[in-house]
């Protein structure tokens, strides 16, 4: 992989992060899509979270958020989903002329494995947990 001023900055925020298998699993993907991209992994302090956010949304990058950030970077993007406006937390982000936009894919997972297992997502249900950890 070659990784000029055109590359596309993608990656996963938090703290901390050396344990993740997203900058493998997404960069095998951009590369086998031949993609002019990189994912990398940013540990970020608590402190630089809005620093990190503003750079990629200057760059016109897109991303992940993994915890302990996922309360915090919903408050940081300028626009975001409705359902990321209704969970309070953002997991993934991307530009959109020149500004941040936030959602949050964890319901979706939650509901497809439900789906996956035979249960109905509908209803009410007790979640256990609070914040980006739940």
């Amino acid at each position: 992989m070659e990784v000029s001023a055109e590359t596309r900055l993608l990656g996963v925020i938090g703290h901390p992060v050396a344990h993740s298998l997203s900058p493998s699993m997404h960069n095998a993907a951009i590369h086998v899509l031949g993609l002019d991209a990189v994912y990398v992994a940013l540990p970020t302090p608590a402190t630089a979270l809005a620093a990190v956010l503003g750079t990629f949304a200057a760059v016109g990058g897109a991303g992940n958020v993994t915890l302990p950030h996922k309360e915090a970077a919903e408050r940081c993007v300028a626009r975001k989903t409705e359902l990321c406006e209704r969970v309070g937390a953002c997991n993934t982000f991307w530009t959109e002329h020149g500004a941040l936009v936030g959602d949050n894919t964890d319901v979706a997972g939650i509901l497809a494995a439900l789906r996956q297992l035979g249960v109905d997502g509908g209803g009410s249900w007790l979640l256990i947990g609070t914040g980006g950890a739940a």
